[in-house]
């Protein structure tokens, strides 16, 4: 007989097996309980060795920055930018909702690849540059973690800067960008105490840091 695979594989013949008279519904019924245990085992053992994104929890946020660096790095690639990272590879864990971080980190790098597409487009042969950096900063007895963002893209303008953060707010064109990006972004930041800072030189660059206090869980 013949095993029709539907991925595009070819059929492969298989000779020489002996079939067996089971009912069908009897086979099927083995078949069920078998992926049902396979499921239980998977099931069990994501539950004993991992605690649900979703959920509070000590994480390493390099290896969050890294896996969000992995998401967007075809389009890092197919604009050819030059990607810089500093990272503080000694950084204590941080108390957070790992899709929380994700979900800014993600924003903020498409905002800067958005930037740097743009100024491709309106000026070849322009140099692009990307940096991440994630640090650790003391203010009197606090410690702050810092998650960054910097681009060499077209900038934000004097005026628009202090509207960045406003609900609908957008500078792309039409179907481009909601306008609440940077408003959920700074809104997460909130739920932990912490901010969104940013600041911009038209037609230069672009930073935009997260801080976060170490310890806190709300």
């Amino acid at each position: 007989f013949f095993f029709q695979a539907e991925d595009g594989i070819r059929d492969v013949a298989v000779t020489g097996v002996q079939t067996c008279a089971l009912p069908i519904f009897n086979r099927t019924a083995i078949i069920g309980d078998q992926l049902l245990k396979i499921e239980n085992i998977v099931k069990s053992f994501l539950h004993s060795t991992s605690k649900p994104p979703s959920q509070y929890q000590l994480f390493d946020v390099n290896q969050v920055l890294e896996k969000t660096l992995g998401i967007v790095s075809p389009r890092i690639g197919s604009l050819g930018v030059r990607l810089e990272k500093v990272i503080d590879r000694s950084l204590a864990p941080v108390r957070a909702v790992p899709l929380d971080i994700e979900q800014i980190l993600l924003n903020l790098l498409n905002n800067s690849l958005d930037s740097l597409q743009a100024k491709q487009k309106g000026q070849p042969g322009s140099s692009l540059k990307l940096e991440v950096f994630s640090r650790m900063k003391k203010e009197g007895l606090e410690e702050w973690l810092e998650l960054g963002v910097e681009d060499s893209g077209l900038g934000i303008t004097k005026s628009n800067l202090g509207k960045v953060f406003k609900p609908f707010f957008t500078t792309k064109a039409a179907g481009e960008g909601t306008g609440l990006g940077l408003t959920i972004c700074q809104e997460i930041a909130r739920k932990y105490r912490g901010n969104l800072a940013i600041e911009s030189k038209e037609g230069a660059w672009t930073r935009v840091v997260l801080q976060l206090p170490y310890g806190v869980h709300t």
